[in-house]
């Protein structure tokens, strides 16, 4: 422990620490203009329809991006800028736990290892699911710690809440009241928590902000459960291979040196588990159950890389309040050097020769929105036109933000299954007799200008005009292209391919029996 002083100190450095990491993050965005990622836009379409859960994940983000919205309009730096004080906040947690465990300093560097990593940095800049969730992840590990230093109503309250907004985030946090239960369970000095009824209704309350999402799932066939479901299936053939990377990657997404130091001081202190006070063994086991069930994953199928980014978080906190000094500045400076780094990348892509399309589908959305837009202001019917995209969700959901007035859009599947929201949001079949704008990208196969519309899209319109090609060069020989078509008179909805062969002998004849049928 350090004195009153020092401590005092060290919040100032933090504080310091946090502001210029806001600062910079807004420096960056005015200076790089780094566009909405397909996943970020995707979210946004969703705040336009707010609903208690999705197709692949709970609400929150959908909500936050609603917030958004209402408050400051269309606009992508508004994104960028919430992302950044959600990254802010998850170190504000981080320091107030290291500091409530150890001291000032151990959560000043705690903050400041995670902050210099690549993870975070694209966290600290992309809102997605993870960044509110590690955010209610670490408030909640110093509520618990608080609420089981000192049980109170108010604290069992605020423990409460935070956590179920974080269920609302992501169902990762559902872990975090089983890891409260593990904990109180092994630790006799905390067991009375388990006689305590703060200690359970606390743990009833969050679960239960689960209860629109269920009710969500029950009215649509569980499909958000489903797609979870996918995520746990097992793979075929040896995972050895997998294995071996996926601490190489998590090792090049938190930095080498800090990884291998944060894993080596958790190895440490499990070694003299036997010895060790309630502080240490709380981060313990908020952090090594978790990271060794995602190892021991990889062995029989495929794992994100981001899956076990909350059990980091104990896991920095540990080391910061336990590792050598000496190892936490090589850390820091390996950790700032790659940050450094990773900032530079995107400025400087062009000059360094990698593909834009390498970057990830953040580039040339802008141009692609406008330029389509000049093409779809000239359609005949304006007022009887509806927009139909072909192809990812990422292409509906970012032609949907930077399209003129930001239209709704419509995406054709052409499996029978749900592949995205936009398979459960209503689909324009009561748009008969409309006119269709058909947007179709073109990647891989074929990207030439005169390739014809997909069949089991063309054959439900009276007539397919052409309407021309889209070309935005994204730097190098990165291309994006988008053929553009006019559906006059929808005759049918364009249904999935399976659906349009089940409904039609004609197509049974041609194609048999084919779900993934195309044209001869």
């Amino acid at each position: 422990m350090i004195s009153p002083d020092l401590d005092r100190l060290w919040t100032r450095r933090f504080l310091w620490l946090v502001g210029g990491l806001l600062l910079i993050r807004i420096l960056f965005m005015l200076l790089v203009p780094l566009e909405l990622s397909g996943d970020e836009a995707y979210y946004w379409d969703w705040g336009r329809l707010p609903d208690w859960c999705y197709f692949s994940k709970p609400p929150l983000v959908g909500w936050l991006m609603a917030l958004i919205r209402m408050t400051f309009g269309y606009h992508w730096e508004a994104v960028r800028l919430v992302s950044a004080l959600l990254a802010a906040g998850t170190l504000t947690m981080m320091f107030l736990l290291g500091r409530a465990l150890f001291d000032a300093r151990a959560g000043f560097f705690a903050a400041m290892l995670l902050m210099l990593t690549p993870a975070f940095s694209l966290l600290s800049i992309a809102l997605i699911n993870d960044a509110p969730l590690m955010l209610c992840w670490s408030a909640s590990l110093w509520l618990f710690w608080r609420a089981a230093q000192k049980p109170s109503a108010s604290r069992w309250l605020a423990l409460c809440l935070v956590i179920g907004i974080g269920v609302l985030a992501k169902q990762m946090m559902l872990v975090f009241p089983a890891m409260m239960v593990l904990f109180a369970s092994l630790q006799k000095d905390f067991r009375h928590l388990l006689r305590r009824p703060g200690f359970w209704l606390c743990i009833l309350g969050a679960v239960l902000f689960m209860t629109p999402v269920v009710l969500w799932n029950i009215k649509h066939d569980w499909i958000t459960a489903k797609h979870t479901a996918e995520h746990f299936q097992s793979e075929d053939g040896s995972r050895l291979a997998g294995a071996i990377q996926f601490p190489l990657i998590q090792a090049a997404m938190y930095s080498v040196i800090t990884w291998v130091l944060v894993i080596a001081t958790l190895f440490r202190a499990i070694g003299g588990w036997s010895t060790l006070d309630g502080r240490v063994r709380y981060l313990i086991l908020f952090s090594a159950p978790g990271l060794l069930f995602v190892t021991v994953m990889v062995l029989r199928q495929h794992v994100n890389e981001n899956w076990p980014a909350v059990y980091y978080v104990a896991a920095f906190v540990l080391a910061g309040g336990l590792a050598s000094m000496t190892w936490i500045k090589r850390a820091v400076w390996l950790g700032g050097v790659m940050t450094v780094a990773l900032h530079l990348v995107v400025p400087l892509a062009d000059r360094l020769g990698i593909p834009a399309d390498k970057l990830g589908d953040m580039r040339g959305w802008p141009e692609s929105g406008q330029k389509i837009g000049d093409y779809l202001s000239k359609v005949p019917r304006p007022e009887q036109t509806f927009i139909y995209v072909l192809g990812h969700r990422h292409a509906a959901s970012q032609l949907a933000f930077h399209l003129p007035e930001h239209p709704r859009v419509y995406r054709w599947n052409r499996h029978s299954h749900p592949e995205s929201q936009y398979e459960i949001w209503p689909s324009a079949a009561d748009k008969m007799g409309w006119d269709a704008f058909i947007v179709e990208p073109l990647t891989g196969e074929s990207k030439s200008a005169e390739r014809p519309l997909e069949f089991f899209v063309r054959r439900n319109f009276e007539s397919v005009e052409p309407l021309g090609q889209v070309l935005i060069p994204l730097g190098g020989d990165a291309v994006r292209r988008f053929n553009l078509f006019l559906g006059r008179n929808m005759l049918r909805y364009p249904d999935s391919v399976e659906a349009q062969i089940a409904a039609d002998p004609k197509l049974q004849r041609r194609f048999g029996d084919k779900p993934t049928a195309t044209e001869p």
